[in-house]
């Protein structure tokens, strides 16, 4: 067996350019998921914020005992939230570009839902997309209650 010599400690140059090319590999096929996952996290961020938001105005309605509306427009890709005090304009902008409204739909047809004073809202969906072909859907039933599903690409 032969013993190291006090100069020979260390990676040599051959060793280290392996390891770094060996990482750089690594690295590069990872890059994918990584972005992949940060899509999908905006798609998931924009989705509990509709949420959260359908919930207070659940809770708005019937703290004020009025009526009050979130009203979606696919086209803007954003919504108005309305109570007695005004309207306010939301945009899905706020967390990517690459999120859109696809579709709402409510009970009667339109992209409004109503919140009354008791607690009960009109029931339907809604469903974002992001540019990976990722979908949420939220469902808010007569109660007032979202709920959402995705489906991640």
């Amino acid at each position: 067996m032969e013993r190291m010599r006090p100069g020979n400690k260390g990676f040599s140059l051959v060793e280290l350019m392996v390891t770094i090319g060996l990482f750089s590999i690594l690295c590069l096929a990872a890059v994918p998921n990584i972005l992949r996952f940060a899509e999908n996290g905006h798609l998931k961020a924009a989705t509990r914020d509709i949420t959260t938001d359908i919930a207070v105005m659940k809770e708005t309605a019937m703290n004020r005992g009025a009526d009050c509306q979130i009203t979606f427009n696919a086209g803007a890709n954003s919504f108005v939230l309305t109570t007695p005090e005004g309207n306010t304009v939301k945009t899905l902008a706020s967390f990517s570009q690459d999120i859109v409204i696809t579709n709402a739909n409510f009970f009667g047809g339109g992209p409004t839902m109503t919140f009354q004073p008791r607690g009960t809202s009109t029931n339907g969906t809604v469903i974002l997309q992001n540019n990976r072909g990722s979908q949420a859907t939220i469902t808010v039933n007569i109660t007032g209650r979202a709920y959402a599903e995705f489906n991640m690409q």
